[in-house]
């Protein structure tokens, strides 16, 4: 399947730090960052329920037990409101416990949105409409993102765009352009945005006085940068 996506959340945070969602600390402490896998994912919203099912028909046989789009399985979706095409959710429960987000997003000229609609579809009152370029006709885009990505309406692509390449795992992976400020429009709410995200460098928003960041430095997490 032919699409862009890039690590987010815990991930991405994972990526950065680690090259996987998990790293070694000294004195035999481990840092687990996220316990499942975050990516955003680039399709069409007439193309999602599609794409839904062609990543379920290649996890299932691998013993994952269940993908859903929306809380709805994508085998069994005639006719699905497009205000709810926002996420897959892919889980496996033997041997280990796994888990899979997919966020689907689409680009609406230089801002990434989560869902754009460029037909007669009926869409809620309350979504905005802009001119696409690249669809040379209006657009209608949701007021903010799935509720787990901040409270943003859009995000800049320059944010994301050029990727730019991480570790994964064994594998080297699109990431986003500035990844740290992706992570604080996306994980972060107003409340949260003078915690800090910790990486080997020292972020605008690292907050070094927090409590949890002193435990840190005791188990090491920054002895070794």
């Amino acid at each position: 399947m032919d699409v862009e996506f890039f690590p987010a959340g815990g991930t991405l945070i994972g990526s950065l730090r680690y090259g996987s969602t998990a790293g070694a600390l000294p004195r035999g402490r481990y840092d687990l960052v996220d316990i499942d896998f975050d990516f955003w994912v680039r399709v069409p919203v007439d193309e999602r329920i599609e794409f839904s099912k062609k990543i379920a028909e290649k996890l299932l046989p691998l013993g994952w037990g269940r993908c859903s789009l929306n809380g709805a399985s994508p085998f069994h979706i005639d006719q699905f409101k497009v205000t709810r095409l926002l996420t897959l959710v892919c889980t496996r429960y033997h041997p280990y416990w796994m888990r899979l987000d997919i966020i689907f997003y689409d680009i609406l000229n230089e801002n990434i949105v989560s869902t754009k609609i460029c037909d007669d579809t009926p869409v809620p009152k309350t979504w905005s409409r802009a001119y696409d370029k690249s669809e040379k006709r209006i657009c209608a885009y949701p007021p903010k993102f799935h509720r787990t990505v901040g409270n943003n309406i859009t995000i800049p692509t320059n944010i994301v765009y050029p990727f730019i390449k991480c570790k994964s795992f064994n594998h080297i992976i699109n990431c986003p352009q500035q990844s740290v400020k992706f992570l604080e429009s996306t994980i972060l709410s107003k409340a949260e945005e003078k915690h800090c995200l910790a990486f080997p460098v020292i972020t605008a928003t690292r907050n070094c006085g927090a409590e949890h960041w002193f435990m840190s430095y005791d188990w090491g997490l920054d002895d070794d940068l």
